[in-house]
């Protein structure tokens, strides 16, 4: 029985399962960058990255059975060697004020603003005009109606971020031992804390 016929590879929650992008799994577990090399992985840099997923990867390298899933533990085992974080995020006033304002534009009562991978491998905010179901949700005492959400398996990766607006534009705030991505790409929030216009999707 392959990842592809198992249930650890549809498996969603707070692990890496086998379903995920390549570069999902590189961003939320750099260390894992190394696991796959380990395994003959070397493309894992390589733009097929953002779209294959690691049960596809593993059949493209003719990984046997039991090698998917030894495969598939390892980066189990390194996400959850990861230093432990509190899973909460933190929404400054101004963030929520300006999370609601956008609301108040689109006639809209309960927004959110939910911290996602996007393509290149980057922590992004996308915005949501209900609280998505499935998300561990976080308001500030000043916008109770108002929220940051993100999934638990997120948490566990950027627990302890802070959400904030400034100079116009939304900021992600990743505690400094976190590096979000790679150097490259060009919609990274981790070089100045910007979310680029490519981040912020409605």
């Amino acid at each position: 029985m392959s990842l592809s016929d198992s249930k650890l590879g549809k498996d969603k929650g707070s692990k890496i399962d086998a379903s995920m992008r390549i570069q999902e799994i590189l961003t939320l577990c750099p260390q894992s960058q190394h696991i796959l090399f380990a395994y003959g992985m070397n493309c894992v840099g390589c733009a097929i990255g953002a779209t294959e997923t690691l049960v596809e990867a593993c059949m493209v390298h003719g990984f046997s059975d039991d090698m998917q899933f030894e495969l598939l533990d390892d980066l189990n085992n390194a996400f959850e060697s990861m230093p432990k974080r509190e899973k909460v995020l933190l929404l400054t006033p101004l963030a929520a004020k300006g999370i609601q304002d956008i609301a108040k534009k689109e006639d809209i009562n309960q927004a959110a603003l939910s911290v996602v991978i996007d393509e290149a491998g980057s922590f992004c905010l996308e915005f949501r005009d209900s609280k998505p179901t499935g998300e561990e949700c976080f308001s500030c005492a000043e916008y109770p109606d108002t929220f940051v959400c993100a999934s638990s398996i997120i948490l566990k990766s950027i627990g302890g971020a802070v959400i904030d607006y400034r100079d116009g534009l939304f900021k992600l705030d990743l505690p400094e031992d976190i590096k979000c991505c790679s150097d490259s790409a060009e919609s990274c929030v981790c070089k100045d804390g910007s979310l680029s216009d490519s981040c912020m999707k409605s």
